[in-house]
């Protein structure tokens, strides 16, 4: 759209991996693996074009009530002609000219090398006509967290930056390594149901960390809905709360769990971060 002006793309990217071309769709990068077609499978495969569609039996929580979703007819339109070959623009690839290296206009002015050498500075300012520029992501981001726990007296444990899976098992592994750490604090007592273990005894001799310690991780989990859920939140608020539930259940105290999504937002929700303690579940 803004071709032939020069364009500069400051992306902040909330994928694993930082794929610039999934990234907000990607408009400022070229799209080289996705065409009309794709778009149109897609909306087959997931039955988007709203024809009636009943659960397998196979499906987990399967109703044999048919269901319908589709999208915008105007939408359907465009990418089913788009599929069929009627329409000649797509999504621009890397041999679009938007993306081509420009070289600024000859000045006659010549600059000289070490030697003494004339060089011509049209060969010194090659840039391109679309330049894009991460500017943040989760590893960026993690490193920042443990930067600002060090400076606040924390030691900090750096999980990764890459973390998947369900987001209730993630919450639940989190709070496993907090229990480690306050078996750590509390020496030989058993701190959950206070007698003393061989294995407290063995957990002593093999530390995690000088306390006190901030774990740190990113990452973009998932939250798998039932059939027929209607509830709101996303990523974030689930693991607090699964994670707030079983801090509950083992009795941990003097520790904290916060789950900040970098994107400000947390499903279709107002809420972007969640912050528990033990005794939260409550008011959850």
């Amino acid at each position: 759209l803004c071709h032939p002006s020069t364009v500069i793309g400051l992306v902040l990217s909330d994928i694993i991996g930082d794929p610039l071309d999934l990234i907000a769709s990607g408009p400022t990068v070229p799209d080289d693996r996705s065409t009309w077609k794709h778009a149109w499978n897609l909306v087959t495969k997931y039955n988007l074009n709203g024809r009636s569609h009943t659960r397998g039996q196979c499906e987990e929580n399967s109703s044999s009530r048919p269901t319908t979703s589709s999208l915008p007819t105007e939408v359907l339109n465009l990418l089913k002609e788009g599929a069929a070959g009627n329409i000649d623009e797509d999504t621009p690839k890397s041999n679009h000219a938007a993306f081509s290296t420009i070289l600024p206009a000859h000045n006659n002015i010549s600059e000289k090398d070490d030697n003494n050498t004339p060089q011509d500075s049209l060969f010194k300012h090659q840039t391109r006509q679309t330049e894009t520029v991460l500017v943040g992501n989760n590893h960026k981001a993690v490193i920042a967290a443990a930067t600002n726990a060090k400076d606040l007296g924390y030691t900090p444990i750096i999980l990764g930056s890459d973390i998947q899976g369900e987001a209730s098992i993630v919450a639940k592994f989190y709070v496993s390594l907090m229990s480690r750490l306050a078996l750590q604090r509390n020496q030989s007592v058993n701190y959950f149901h206070e007698i003393e273990t061989e294995q407290t005894h063995q957990f002593d001799t093999f530390h995690m960390a000088k306390l006190p310690v901030a774990l740190i991780a990113g990452g973009e989990t998932t939250v798998t809905l039932p059939f027929g859920c209607t509830g709101l939140g996303g990523r974030n608020q689930e693991i607090g709360l699964i994670a707030a539930l079983r801090m509950k259940e083992l009795g941990l105290r003097n520790a904290v769990l916060a789950s900040i999504g970098t994107d400000g937002t947390d499903g279709p929700t107002g809420c972007c971060r969640i912050c528990c303690r033990w005794w939260y579940h409550r008011q959850a």
